[in-house]
């Protein structure tokens, strides 16, 4: 990689926060190709930094990331320092993901990312999860063990990562596929 375009100049760190837009921000950018839900979404004022030692809980559940926006003066310092504006910061729980699939660490990203809205406010989810998740995967996408569709090898189609249900013919999925 360029060293001018390097946003990391040290090595070696042993801090508690660690910024990864190497890895991440790619993601980040592959997603937003793919997906119409983050076409809007301006990854490069996205800085990523990876929380490596922290646990992630909000009220007894698991996070596995959160995004926030930063405020103007972290803006500002950021940009003296980077050269690069940053608007939005990705904390990723590092102890969270470490047992993740790529697939799941990649629908972790996504979901992060659909949070910024169209007019770069925050929101919610659309219920305790984002619709297309909970309605193709379940609630239990993140379990351990559980094995999921790639978001970005299909495409960014939904349909395709469709599980089945119980009670649902089988037959009917793979039609709709």
């Amino acid at each position: 990689m360029n060293e001018a375009r390097r946003l990391v100049i040290v090595d070696e760190w042993s801090g508690k926060y660690m910024i990864n837009n190497e890895i991440y921000s790619s993601l980040a950018h592959k997603l937003a190709i793919k997906s119409q839900d983050l076409k809007h979404i301006p990854v490069p004022a996205i800085l990523f930094i990876e929380n490596m030692d922290g646990n992630g809980k909000d009220r007894n559940k698991v996070k596995y990331a959160q995004i926030s926006k930063l405020p103007e003066k972290w803006q500002d310092i950021l940009k003296q320092v980077t050269g690069q504006n940053f608007c939005y910061m990705v904390e990723i729980f590092k102890k969270n993901i470490e047992n993740m699939t790529w697939s799941q660490v990649v629908l972790v990203i996504y979901r992060e990312l659909r949070k910024i809205d169209t007019d770069g406010e925050l929101k919610s989810y659309d219920i305790e999860e984002f619709g297309e998740i909970a309605y193709n995967l379940g609630t239990d996408w993140d379990g351990k063990n559980r094995i999921i569709p790639n978001l970005l090898e299909v495409d960014g189609n939904w349909e395709l990562m469709r599980q089945p249900r119980l009670f649902e013919d089988e037959m009917a999925i793979r039609r709709v596929k």
